[in-house]
């Protein structure tokens, strides 16, 4: 599977443009599609998931707490311990992931009148997406 972050310039047909995402969200949704293919509720240790998906494990780790404190994961601690997701890969969205990890605050939308409605209907059209595709989606 070739993912978005593993990309680079000028691997894309011409004339297209990529969106944007966070590499914190694209790295969430990778972590969690390990602990989706895992065994249900079988810890995944965070070296197994940073080796998987080339991460760096100190930074997977300040993804996992946020993933886990917005209830997406639940983590144990020592030998036998590890994530694995709270609810099942078919309930956990992309918006319930970007909004666990990206910590960016909404920033007002520039421009005139027209083009603000432009953006913020882009804006609701990208949310209603996002909260249609879940970790089971992206699994298949």
């Amino acid at each position: 599977m070739t993912l978005a972050s593993e990309r680079h310039a000028g691997d894309e047909p011409p004339g297209v443009r990529s969106l944007r995402v966070p590499a914190r969200v694209d790295d969430a949704l990778r972590a969690l599609l390990v602990l989706a293919a895992a065994p249900e509720a079988v810890p995944v240790k965070l070296t197994e998931v940073s080796d998987a998906e080339h991460l760096s494990p100190r930074f997977l780790s300040t993804v996992l707490v946020a993933l886990r404190d917005h209830g997406l994961v639940h983590s144990h601690r020592g030998a036998m311990g590890g994530y694995w997701l709270a609810r099942p890969a078919d309930e956990i969205t992309v918006a319930d992931v970007y909004d666990a990890v990206d910590a960016r605050p909404p920033v007002p939308v520039p421009g005139s009148e027209v083009t603000v409605d432009l953006w913020q209907q882009l804006e609701t059209e990208l949310r209603a997406r996002l909260s249609s595709v879940t970790v089971a989606d992206l699994l298949r």
